[in-house]
């Protein structure tokens, strides 16, 4: 059990290092949410690319405030979240007995194939029940994400003087390789990572197929959160809730 809590705490320290902003919607004041900016980590990518610390840290508060309107004008999406999230835990068995089990099964079924560095460890250990919830969450959280990084740029453009620069520099931030590129696989790391290039596809094609107004059919209910297939195929969801 402290071997297990410690890769935890592990895991959770390098994720701490690469979060740059988070909105908070589930602690107090929960009317209206908490935004956090982690300083060390901006100060670190001002530095390595050379951005305009005005700019770079208007651009990302854009993209939390935007957090902040979505949980407003959506009252039903933290309750559903919080929902999904409790329904995943529940499904969750964290035997540090069984997981290893799991792992040693996992490493004969993938030894000597591409398929460990496609999937990740913790994605492999998922039950089918909890990997279909899985991408239920991934899709949310893809259109949460992509709308936010959507509003940010929209915002910004013709505003932010380095707008182009600050983009390069975190899809550079973004695009690691070799052993870190595949811890994030193992860890799942790289799903945060997907979730905000696929969400924004998703927000761009809608919008610019349907405008703005439709897109925001999404956060009328759960009911009209994209699914995963969606996500994908963009026109599926405009076809099934217009």
């Amino acid at each position: 059990t402290k071997a297990l809590g410690a890769q935890i705490g592990g895991l959770f320290g390098y994720v701490s290092r690469k979060v740059l902003g988070q909105f908070d919607p589930f602690l107090p004041p929960d009317d209206e949410g908490v935004i956090y900016f982690v300083g060390p980590n901006i100060l670190d990518v001002e530095g390595r690319f050379a951005l305009v610390p005005h700019d770079f840290r208007l651009w990302l508060a854009l993209h939390e405030v935007t957090h902040r309107v979505q949980f407003s004008e959506a009252g039903w999406l933290r309750g559903h979240i919080l929902t999904m999230l409790d329904s995943y835990l529940q499904m969750t068995d964290l035997d540090p007995v069984r997981i290893m089990e799991s792992l040693r099964r996992v490493a004969q079924d993938v030894r000597g194939t591409s398929q460990w560095r496609t999937i990740g460890v913790m994605y492999a250990l998922m039950t089918p029940p909890q990997r279909e919830h899985f991408h239920r969450m991934q899709a949310m959280m893809s259109l949460v994400e992509g709308h936010a990084s959507f509003v940010m740029n929209e915002v910004a453009e013709g505003r932010i003087a380095t707008l182009d620069r600050m983009k390069a520099a975190l899809a550079q931030r973004r695009s690691i390789g070799g052993i870190e590129k595949a811890f994030q696989q193992a860890i799942g790391f790289d799903h945060k990572i997907k979730q905000y290039g696929a969400g924004e596809a998703f927000v761009d094609h809608i919008v610019g197929r349907a405008g703005m107004e439709v897109l925001n059919h999404a956060w009328l209910s759960p009911a009209n959160l994209p699914t995963p297939g969606e996500m994908s195929e963009p026109d599926r969801w405009l076809t099934r809730v217009t």
